[in-house]
C-alpha cells in the first residue's frame, strides 16, 4: 500500500468511526428491549429413588431408569397430570409448562425439573405429575399382582377339584360301612378257603382208602365237585375283596397327594400375597415439587454481549469500507500528497 492509500484509508476509518458506535448502541438496545419483553420463568424441582438392582439385574436396573425418564417426560403423563388440576383445582390458571427428567450421573436419584410462566401453576403442575405417575405405578403393580394371583388361585381351585373327586370316591367306596365289612371279610374268607381246602383233602384221602363203601364212595364223588365250586367261588371273593380294598387304599394315597397339593397351592397364594404386602415400589418419590422459584438470568452479561457484538461488526464493516475504497477506487482518483488531510469528503 502507497503513502496515498495510507492516507486515504485512515480518513476513511476516522469519518467512519460512528458506525460501529451506532450499531453497538442499536444492538444493545435491541437486546434490552427483548429482556425486558421477555417472560420470567420459574423452576421448581422434584426427586425420584429408583431401588438399586443387584450385581446380575444391572439392564433391568438399567431399563427401570430409562422406562421412568421416558415416562416422565411423555406427553401422557402431561395430559393426565392437566385433568388431574382440572378436576381437583379447577380455580388455577393453566401456564405453559415443560417437564425435564434426568438421572443423575452414578446415582440412584432421578430428577424431575419442571420450568413455567406462572410460579404456583408450575409447582402445582410437577405435584400433579407426580400423583399420576405414583397412581399409574400402583395400578400397573396392582393389575400385574391381580393376575399372578388369579394363577395361584386357579391352581388353588384345580388342586381342591381334585380332592373333592377323589374324597367322592372314597365316600362310595365306603358308603354305609362297607370298607370296614370288606376289611372283615378279608380276614374271614382265607379261614372259610382253608376249611374247604381242607375238607377236599380229606375226601380225597378217605376215597383213596379200602374200607370205604360204595355209598361212601358216590357221596364223596358227589361232594367234590359241589366243593370244588365252592372253592372257587371263596377264591373269586378273596380276588374281588383285595381289588376293591387295594382300589381304596390307592384313593387314599390319591386323596393325601391332592390335600398336600392343595394346601401347598394355598400356601403359595398366601406367601404371594404377604411378600406383596410388603414390597415397596422400585420408583419412590423422595422429595415433592418445590417451591417454584424464578430463574436467574445474566442480565448485565448479554447486554455486553450484545453491545461488544455490535461494536464489533461495526467495525468489520468499517474496515472492509475502507479496503473497497482504497483499493477499488481508480488511482487517479486517490488525493495527492500535497492536499491537507480530511479536505476530501468520504
Amino acid at each position: 500500500m502507497s503513502a496515498a492509500e495510507s492516507r486515504s484509508f485512515g480518513r476513511f476509518v476516522r469519518r467512519g468511526l460512528w458506525l460501529p458506535l451506532a450499531l453497538a448502541v442499536i444492538t444493545a438496545g435491541f437486546k434490552a428491549v427483548s429482556l425486558a419483553r421477555r417472560p420470567p420463568s420459574y423452576t421448581s424441582l422434584a426427586k425420584f429413588a429408583v431401588n438399586g438392582p443387584g450385581a446380575n439385574e444391572e439392564d433391568k436396573g438399567q431399563n427401570l431408569y430409562r422406562t421412568t425418564i421416558e415416562t416422565l417426560d411423555g406427553g401422557e403423563m402431561r395430559r393426565h397430570a392437566l385433568e388431574r388440576i382440572r378436576v381437583l383445582n379447577r380455580g388455577a390458571k393453566e401456564a405453559d409448562v415443560g417437564v425435564l427428567a434426568n438421572q443423575n450421573e452414578g446415582s440412584a436419584i432421578i430428577n424431575v425439573v419442571a420450568i413455567g410462566s406462572d410460579k404456583e401453576f408450575t409447582k402445582t403442575f410437577l405435584d400433579a405429575l407426580l400423583d399420576e405417575y405414583e397412581a399409574m405405578r400402583e395400578r400397573n403393580r396392582l393389575e400385574q399382582r391381580n393376575k399372578a394371583s388369579q394363577v395361584l388361585a386357579d391352581e388353588a381351585a384345580k388342586s381342591g377339584k381334585a380332592v373333592k373327586a377323589v374324597a367322592d370316591k372314597l365316600a362310595t367306596l365306603n358308603k354305609a360301612g362297607a370298607i370296614d365289612v370288606l376289611k372283615a371279610l378279608h380276614e374271614e374268607q382265607p379261614k372259610a378257603l382253608e376249611a374247604l381246602m381242607m375238607e377236599k383233602r380229606t375226601l380225597l384221602a378217605a376215597a383213596a382208602g379200602a374200607n370205604v363203601s360204595v355209598a361212601e364212595r358216590n357221596a364223596e364223588q358227589q361232594r367234590l365237585p359241589i366243593l370244588e365250586r365252592e372253592i372257587a367261588a371263596v377264591k373269586q371273593e378273596i380276588a374281588d375283596t383285595s381289588g376293591k380294598l387295594a382300589e381304596y387304599e390307592r384313593l387314599e394315597k390319591d386323596l393325601a397327594a391332592a390335600q398336600k397339593g392343595n394346601q401347598d397351592s394355598l400356601d403359595s397364594l398366601n406367601k404371594f400375597s404377604a411378600s406383596e404386602d410388603a414390597r415397596e415400589d422400585d420408583v419412590s418419590i423422595t422429595e415433592r415439587a418445590s417451591t417454584a422459584v424464578e430463574d436467574a438470568h445474566p442480565w448485565l452479561l448479554s447486554f455486553i454481549l450484545a453491545l461488544a457484538g455490535g461494536l464489533a461488526s461495526g467495525l468489520a464493516l468499517l474496515l472492509a469500507g475502507a479496503t473497497l475504497w482504497v483499493f477499488a477506487a481508480p488511482r487517479q482518483a486517490l488525493p495527492q500528497p500535497a492536499e491537507e488531510e480530511g479536505s476530501q469528503p468520504l
